[in-house]
Parts: C-alpha cells; structure tokens; sequence
C-alpha cells in the first residue's frame, strides 16, 4: 500500500501530523530531510498554522522514533535554543520555542514508554543554568 498519496498530501494538516512522521520512520536519510525541511523552512514560517503543524510534527517525531529523539537532544534541541536565544523575529521565536515544547513533550513520552534515555534531561538542565534572562532583558533595553 502506498504510505504517499493525493488525499493525504492535499490536506495540510495529514501531510504534517501523519504523512511526515510516518514517511521519517521508514528510512534516516528520509528523516534527516524531512527534520531539515522543517526547522529551516516550516517553523520559520510567516504563517502561524503551519508553524504549529510543523512544531506538532517535530513531537510526533521525537515521539515514535527512538533513534531521532536522541538526534534530537543531541543536536537538534541545541539549535534551536541557540536560534530562539538569538532572532529577534517574533514569528521565528513562536516557531521555534513551539517546537521546543513539542519536542520535550514528545521525549518526555518516548522515555516513559519506549527507552528512558530519550529524556531530554541534560539539555533541560543546560537550559535552566543558562542566564538567559539576562540576555533578553538586556535586549529589550536596546
């Protein structure tokens, strides 16, 4: 049975929550592409709703793949602090700190289902003993 067709591509909302995790799991260089799509392009996005389904998808992934939840701690949660650290664009910020929610969610539940060594504990801990706060305020003052 095909996993890609017209009826699950033409509704955006398919496409992002079940099509793209689905297609991730089948293959690593699928999911690298699809992950890259997504933070380069998706979670940037102008508008809102797609960066909520792409921020949803990224869970979903962190979710059900064991191998990409801990790519995801590793190297793709980082870039994503660094960048909502970072941007002043609001709309790249909400993207990209919805993406971070759903991620934690998504390894959160992978390490009390699957594998305990999906927890994004470490990457948490950095980011609580950043000082952050102080970066931000410093720029609202700008």
């Amino acid at each position: 049975m095909a996993v890609v067709d017209y009826y699950k591509l033409a509704n955006r909302t398919k496409s992002f929550t079940h099509t793209a995790p689905h297609i991730a799991r089948l293959d690593a260089l699928y999911r690298d592409h699809i992950v890259a799509r997504l933070l380069e392009h998706s979670v940037l996005h102008w508008d809102q709703s797609i960066r909520l389904l792409a921020a949803e998808s990224l869970g979903q992934m962190s979710c059900s793949d064991v191998a990409f939840a801990k790519q995801a701690v590793e190297s793709v949660m980082p870039r994503l602090i660094e960048r909502a650290l970072t941007t002043r664009d609001t709309n790249e910020r909400h993207g990209v700190l919805l993406a971070l929610a759903q991620m934690v969610r998504g390894l959160q539940t992978c390490a009390q289902e699957v594998d305990p060594s999906c927890a994004p504990s470490n990457e948490l801990q950095r980011v609580r003993t950043r000082p952050w706060h102080r970066d931000v305020g410093a720029r609202a003052s700008r």
